[in-house]
């Protein structure tokens, strides 16, 4: 009996102490007259703000690209056909002393 009775006033004094929080931070989130109202979920906001801006550059860095997004097409073009004719072999490697050689050549 007397436990019960214990419970039922601690769990009143929880379920008042969790209102009055509420009540605190909804008062604190509008602020006073005037202020500006403040926004619990910012970092959500901010999260999905970043998100979309490296959605933006990654679609802008397709447009503008080619070769992995590294490289304009018109560089990534160039560098193909230079490494085309140091690769004698067609294996699709050249070593050092090819890639040497056929710079000079480039000029």
């Amino acid at each position: 009996m007397w436990w019960e009775r214990h419970r039922e006033k601690l769990l009143l004094q929880e379920t008042c102490y969790f209102d009055w929080q509420n009540l605190i931070a909804e008062a604190s989130r509008r602020g006073f007259f005037g202020q500006e109202e403040l926004q619990w979920d910012s970092y959500k906001i901010l999260s999905e703000q970043l998100e979309q801006e490296r959605l933006e550059s990654i679609e802008g860095r397709r447009r503008t690209t080619g070769v992995k997004g590294d490289w304009p097409m018109e560089e990534a073009a160039v560098l193909k056909k230079g490494f085309q004719l140091m690769d004698t072999r067609k294996r699709g490697k050249i070593n050092f002393g090819k890639l040497t050689v056929g710079l000079h050549k480039l000029g």
